[in-house]
């Protein structure tokens, strides 16, 4: 992990596609979350946890972190995979593209920068489709 990432704001976001009636899919998800930032020393700034469909954007967890990110709130999204964005591909990159806009880092806990993984993957796509 990059030295200058820390002692930045951070979100933490934590989606589970369903209840499994005590929760521990979300609280496992945060907690490993908030043990990842403290080791890092980044401040937690926010945490929004929900459950939810990936497949569907018009989420509430995912608009609170975009007005988060609109106003300021942090500098970086930590997250569990990418896959917890969303599992609509097309979609999960327009949200990805969305936060870069204001100058969002994401990042998984095993300390992947989404942003670079997701320009990788937009340049293979670009490359097979010309």
């Amino acid at each position: 992990m990059d030295n200058n990432i820390q002692k930045q704001r951070v979100w933490i976001y934590c989606r589970c596609a369903n209840d499994d009636g005590d929760m521990s899919s979300l609280k496992m998800q945060k907690e490993s979350l908030r043990k990842y930032a403290e080791k890092k020393c980044l401040t937690v700034v926010g945490i929004t946890t929900e459950i939810g469909s990936g497949c569907n954007f018009e989420r509430n967890g995912l608009a609170e972190i975009e007005i988060a990110a609109a106003k300021g709130e942090y500098e970086i999204l930590l997250i569990k995979s990418i896959s917890r964005l969303g599992r609509d591909f097309f979609k999960t990159i327009q949200l990805i593209e969305k936060l870069q806009l204001m100058n969002i880092s994401i990042i998984t806990c095993d300390g992947s920068n989404v942003n670079s993984e997701v320009t990788v993957i937009k340049e293979i796509a670009s490359m097979m489709a010309s």
